[in-house]
């Protein structure tokens, strides 16, 4: 019995969160603040398409869950590595935090 229960934990965290992903995709758009403090706009739509807006420059981008992580497609990395930024959800009040490892990578709020 204990197996079975170790096998399902992971499965059931991999539903909760592809569940959360989905809650952000919802077309309408959040505010995103990054660790420097500057702030953008962001609409992920259910289709895996997007927006995202930092002052004057704005980009279609694209996003996919991955193993319960929001990986967005288009967006330049930190480490400068090609492919997409994947991030794991946090929800605290008022929005989500996006953690990449240990760090945060973004905040979303409405």
């Amino acid at each position: 019995m204990k197996l079975l229960l170790c096998l399902a934990a992971p499965i059931l965290a991999a539903t909760v969160a592809a569940a959360d992903v989905a809650r952000i995709a919802d077309g309408a758009p959040w505010t995103i603040t990054l660790p420097d403090g500057r702030e953008a706009r962001m609409t992920l739509d259910p289709d895996g398409t997007g927006r995202m807006r930092l002052g004057l420059l704005s980009r279609g981008i694209a996003w996919s869950e991955r193993d319960g992580a929001l990986c967005l497609h288009g967006l330049p990395r930190p480490d400068g590595a090609e492919g997409p930024r994947c991030t794991v959800l946090e929800a605290v009040a008022g929005g989500w935090i996006l953690r990449a490892g240990d760090a945060q990578a973004m905040t979303l709020s409405r």
